[in-house]
């Protein structure tokens, strides 16, 4: 009898191009036959074809929001721990304890200074907002578009909940963020944290206070430093069971 051959297990990246649909039909053929064979194989391939599913759905966008959840998450802890205000320091434990890495409203701001002077304020961050969050921040728009400081850079972002007062972030002069709530919101005002993205400062945290007129709720950040960050709102309600 003719001496059996050794059985030949395709590699690790043939299984890979398998299920990534990368292989020639007679590749793919063959690893059928030999999945039909081997359950050795059989049971490698059902692994990797898990593996890929789950990295599919790993989008990059998915990971900049999970990226930015935990960024939040860890403001609010060491927020907690060092924050001199007992009163905030209760209210930022409560905030890590039923919402983690999430916010009743969340902006994320480029400060990008140039000899013009331009500042830019991006897009509301949905993906950081609990469920049921009351401000879903847009950029401005008018007539002319967008708010602008020199070309394409827009320095607004407001939110007008169907039920809640309208709220709004702004970038002010060289270096200042603002964050308003209008109309008569239930004291005390939100808590804001402004977050530095890269985690590499510590968080800044402001109660809004009421508005000189009476009529609102406003915070506002001085000298902020060049850079990326989130400006997130402290939950109001409880969140859902």
């Amino acid at each position: 009898m003719p001496e059996k051959l050794p059985l030949l297990h395709p590699p690790p990246v043939d299984l890979v191009g398998y299920f990534a649909g990368a292989l020639s039909p007679a590749k793919e053929l063959e690893i059928e036959i030999h999945f039909a064979s081997c359950e050795r194989c059989a049971e490698d391939g059902r692994r990797v074809r898990l593996l890929h599913s789950a990295f599919a759905g790993w989008t990059a966008k998915s990971h900049g929001a999970a990226r930015r959840a935990a960024v939040l998450a860890k403001a609010l802890r060491d927020s907690a721990e060092t924050g001199a205000n007992e009163q905030w320091r209760d209210r930022l434990e409560r905030w890590v304890d039923r919402w983690a890495g999430q916010a009743e409203g969340a902006v994320r701001v480029v400060l990008r200074k140039s000899e013009e002077g331009c500042h830019v304020l991006t897009e509301g961050l949905n993906t950081l907002l609990r469920p049921g969050g009351m401000w879903q921040f847009a950029l401005e728009a008018g007539p002319a578009g967008p708010r602008r400081r020199g070309p394409g850079v827009a320095t607004r972002a407001v939110a007008v909940p169907p039920d809640g007062p309208p709220a709004r972030v702004e970038v002010l002069g060289t270096s200042v963020v603002e964050v308003a709530v209008s109309g008569t919101p239930e004291a005390p005002g939100p808590l804001v944290l402004l977050v530095d993205s890269n985690g590499s400062r510590p968080a800044l945290v402001a109660e809004m206070a009421q508005s000189a007129e009476g009529q609102g709720f406003i915070a506002r950040f001085e000298n902020v430093p060049e850079g990326q960050y989130l400006v997130v709102l402290e939950p109001r309600a409880e969140s859902p069971t």
